[in-house]
């Protein structure tokens, strides 16, 4: 299944299929946009002043509670600084992490960044769907963390410790051949690798380190995001295709 390129403006917000997830989130249950999308960015800017006037009380304390992690991984450098633009548009308080990584899906493999930022829930809709815009020329993955759970999740990140990053992405490369995952994310720096996967997948993979043993770990979360990706990774980790 091959992803398509190019995000409509049109459809701002409906990006993230939560139903498609298995889960909702409390924050923004029962909550639509707003009527003018100009009247976010100050929400958002006075979210932000808020939280980083917290945490210069207690530096310990971020995110900020009920924040949600974003995410999305570029191939290119003129896709990072596309990204990074859209974001400070939005708001220069946001904090934006930057991460090298080794973007592996199966058959191929490629040097790539993973750009990350905590938002509140309110203005998830508004910095995704400018994220997503920027993604234009790239993958269209945007990836959510922080959502409260109802029922079980459809679609988890494995982050995946206890080797060097040679045997990680060695590992890797057998579960994405297996079908367990669809991609990775294999960051040196960390000493981790993270998976992107389906329930199905999560009970693959943990079968699969159970039987080979060693010191591999693995930590899950629930994952969301756009539909379209989410889509790509399942069909990716079914095991009847062909």
């Amino acid at each position: 299944m091959a992803l398509r390129r190019g995000w409509p403006c049109w459809l701002l917000g409906a990006w993230l299929s939560l139903s498609q997830l298995g889960f909702t989130s409390r924050a923004v249950r029962g909550v639509s946009p707003p009527a003018r999308r100009t009247a976010r960015p100050a929400n958002l800017a006075d979210a932000v002043a808020e939280a980083n006037a917290a945490a210069e009380i207690d530096a310990r304390e971020w995110p900020p509670k009920g924040w949600l992690r974003l995410s999305t991984t570029v191939s290119s450098e003129e896709g990072k600084q596309k990204v990074i633009r859209a974001i400070m548009a939005i708001s220069e308080g946001l904090r934006l992490e930057e991460s090298p990584v080794r973007w592996l899906r199966r058959g191929t493999g490629a040097e790539a960044t993973r750009l990350a930022l905590w938002v509140p829930p309110r203005s998830m809709l508004l910095v995704s769907s400018m994220m997503g815009e920027a993604l234009e020329d790239e993958m269209p993955m945007i990836l959510v963390e922080g959502l409260d759970v109802d029922g079980d999740a459809q679609f988890f990140r494995g982050a995946l410790t206890g080797a060097t990053s040679e045997e990680l992405t060695s590992t890797t490369e057998r579960l994405l051949e297996a079908r367990l995952c669809a991609a990775v994310e294999v960051e040196e720096a960390a000493g981790t690798a993270v998976l992107h996967t389906t329930a199905a997948g999560r009970k693959g993979v943990e079968a699969w380190l159970k039987e080979e043993g060693g010191s591999l770990s693995i930590d899950w979360t629930a994952l969301g995001g756009n539909s379209e990706y989410l889509s790509w990774v399942e069909a990716e980790t079914a095991q009847d295709a062909p």
